[in-house]
């Protein structure tokens, strides 16, 4: 029987055809998150990709990119293989995970040389005893360690507790700059470079500057880089080749919204007459400063930037002539009170030679004089660090209580 509506026609039924049920509102809204889902998971990998494998061509790279530089510029394939010797170094293994690529030797060579610039903690790898073998999907790195499993333990174990020390240098609160510059300094007093007939492979690495107290320019280059990822900054190695043909490194890392490199064993006094100094020309300088006289084996790693200025910013700059008398009293002073007998200073003009060495000697004179400084005795040599910079070293000679 049809239902009468109250007006006395025919009631409608409602046209439930185009309507959903609680149900499948319930699917179509899952649905519609999905869609959600599965569009930003493609966004987020394609950064991804585009954060690894990307190329490093921006002419204002991102500060993450600063530790992926050398990773960054390798092929994919490439990238297959550094990833698996990287993780199997880090553990000790002899077998690397199996990639399906067979390098070819010039292809291991740029793998090796981006974990050496990237990995100073894989200062245990014997890199020129790698292997790679295999076939199809079946190839596999062999790795070679100085020592056991057993024996790294324990020379890590003395790395850690050696870089525990060097951090205590840097001042509670520093910014990137002054941890650079303190870890430098730190450096620079507690290591020298090894005898020419004591040779160690471990000089080669952080290890043999941390623990030993003695490296190369290796050594040197890798145990800042350490040292610069504990408070981090993150950094890579840089070679070079220098007119010599002899192999260079310096360390370039990323401070103050730029590149800047630094030379450590350059910096080291040791290395000229065994002064006590610790000197800066080759600290947080540009990279066209550092490689002046050598050619960067990857000359276009990274786009050059500038540097913060280590002399204008310690005060140690002088723009003027008659700026000089002033500041060399400041640091001739500060020397002779630390027992130092070098300073350094930049300037912002040629200096003539004999003016140079009057003022420096009139400046000794007036010490001697006015402060009592009477174990200072005279200026022993002026030379430059860095010519096109305005660096200068200044030796002191002192009487035989205070002499170097």
């Amino acid at each position: 029987m049809e239902r009468k509506s109250a007006n006395g026609g025919e009631h409608m039924q409602p046209d439930k055809t185009n309507r959903l049920s609680p149900r499948k509102y319930v699917f179509a809204a899952l649905a519609s998150l999905l869609s959600i889902f599965i569009m930003l998971a493609a966004v987020l990998g394609a950064l991804r990709l585009e954060r690894y494998f990307g190329s490093h061509a921006s002419s204002e790279p991102a500060e993450y990119d600063v530790s992926l530089v050398y990773y960054n510029r390798l092929s994919l394939s490439e990238q297959q293989l550094y990833t698996a010797i990287v993780k199997a170094a880090t553990v000790h293994d002899e077998y690397s995970e199996s990639v399906d690529y067979l390098y070819k030797s010039d292809e291991l060579r740029n793998v090796l040389i981006s974990i050496r610039a990237e990995h100073p903690e894989l200062y245990y790898l014997r890199e020129e005893e790698v292997t790679v073998s295999g076939s199809g999907t079946s190839v596999r790195a062999r790795l070679s360690y100085l020592g056991t499993a057993a024996d790294v333990d324990r020379m890590n174990t003395k790395l850690d507790a050696a870089k525990a020390e060097f951090l205590t240098e840097v001042p509670q609160e520093a910014d990137d700059y002054t941890a650079a510059l303190a870890l430098h300094d730190a450096l620079v007093r507690a290591c020298s470079s090894p005898d020419d007939n004591d040779r160690s492979k471990l000089y080669d690495s952080a290890y043999g500057a941390l623990v030993l107290g003695r490296a190369t320019a290796e050594g040197y280059a890798q145990a800042y880089q350490m040292l610069l990822a504990e408070v981090g900054i993150y950094s890579f190695l840089e070679y070079g080749t220098a007119s010599d043909g002899t192999e260079t490194i310096w360390n370039t890392f990323y401070v103050d919204g730029g590149y800047c490199c630094t030379d450590v064993l350059r910096d080291d006094p040791t290395r000229r007459d065994g002064g006590s100094a610790v000197l800066h020309p080759y600290f947080c300088v540009t990279r066209e400063t550092v490689a002046s006289g050598r050619t960067p084996m990857l000359p276009d790693l990274y786009s050059s930037s500038d540097a913060p200025d280590y002399y204008l910013i310690s005060d140690k700059r002088a723009a003027l002539p008659e700026d000089l008398p002033p500041l060399l009293k400041r640091e001739i002073a500060a020397a002779a009170a630390a027992g130092e007998d070098k300073i350094e200073v930049a300037l912002d003009f040629n200096p003539e030679q004999g003016d140079f060495y009057d003022v420096v000697t009139n400046v000794i004179t007036f010490l001697r004089e006015s402060d009592g400084l009477t174990e200072l005795l005279e200026v022993c040599d002026i030379y430059p660090l860095i010519i096109e910079n305005g660096v200068y070293m200044i030796g002191l000679r002192y009487s035989s209580g205070n002499d170097s």
